[in-house]
């Protein structure tokens, strides 16, 4: 009897706690993945050789952000919502009711996350601005971030890829502040208008990677396959080959295109419907005798 009675403690405790371990193993597996990438790959290796692990960190975080970003949005779709609520709600009601009770839930499990791996993204860059200037590669000119060997990262942070990384870590820090539930009480407006502060952050963010601060190699495939056995961490060209180098490709656009643009086209829809609907007045109802009563109590 008392192991069936654990059996039926650790399944219902899984069920509970399904979204959750779910959305930690998915962010786990995408941190694990990227830093590994990061870590091992050959075009890396210059950059890699000047930023350490600082490097593996940024890019990590970076790809965790990317995906709450992007889905944070969902559940602010509210006519997507309802016209996912005609279809599923026929063929399988329970996964959209349990949509529906966990959608809140979701939103902050997903803010939460964003707002901890953005501190670390941000905590990450600030090394990376020393390692810049302290690490100014004087062979290979072009991959230095800063303009000469010790200058100082406060002038760094100054650039583009800086300015938009600080308003970012601001807003999100600023949202999660106001999400409190004390905050949430008493100063709704306060929450409410630091909260559409998200469209500007996903423009910042979009903008952000495209100054081009990292650089990889451009590596050509047949010299990768034949340097393939070669340790990651040293440098797996020949000594006459001249390396290449070009930014590292932003895909940041890759993980918040679909769900921005179903959250422009939901507000759209929204503003175009809402004076359509027809509203018949049920009921009038009018209170001047208590708001008289309550006058005439203050006076006395």
């Amino acid at each position: 009897m008392k192991i069936k009675t654990y059996l039926c403690g650790g399944y219902e405790f899984l069920k509970r706690k399904f979204f959750f371990i779910s959305w930690i193993s998915l962010v786990l597996f995408l941190l694990c993945n990227t830093f590994i990438y990061y870590k091992d790959e050959q075009q890396f290796f210059y950059v890699r050789r000047i930023l350490g692990l600082g490097l593996c960190v940024s890019r990590a975080t970076a790809s965790v952000l990317n995906l709450c970003s992007a889905l944070l949005l969902v559940p602010f779709c509210k006519k997507l919502n309802q016209f996912l609520y005609r279809i599923i709600s026929k063929l399988w009601p329970t996964l959209f009711f349990y949509w529906l009770e966990k959608a809140k839930s979701f939103h902050m499990t997903v803010a939460i996350t964003l707002a901890i791996f953005a501190v670390v993204h941000s905590a990450s860059h600030f090394v990376n601005f020393w390692n810049f200037s302290r690490g100014y590669d004087e062979e290979w000119t072009e991959i230095n971030f800063a303009s000469y060997k010790d200058e100082n990262p406060l002038w760094l942070l100054l650039s583009v890829a800086g300015i938009t990384g600080v308003l970012m870590l601001l807003i999100v820090l600023g949202m999660s502040a106001t999400s409190t539930r004390v905050v949430r009480r008493n100063m709704y407006n306060v929450f409410w208008y630091t909260h559409q502060l998200y469209l500007m952050f996903m423009v910042l963010l979009i903008v952000h990677p495209l100054s081009g601060v990292l650089k990889e190699e451009v590596v050509n495939s047949e010299a990768s396959l034949y340097s393939s056995h070669i340790e990651p961490w040293s440098n797996n060209v020949t000594s006459e080959a001249i390396p290449k180098f070009a930014p590292i490709q932003s895909k940041t656009w890759c993980w918040i295109a679909v769900p921005l643009t179903c959250y422009l086209v939901d507000i759209l829809w929204r503003i175009l419907t809402r004076n359509r609907a027809k509203i018949e007045i049920l009921e009038v109802s009018h209170h001047y005798v208590i708001t008289n009563t309550f006058f005439i109590f203050k006076c006395m």
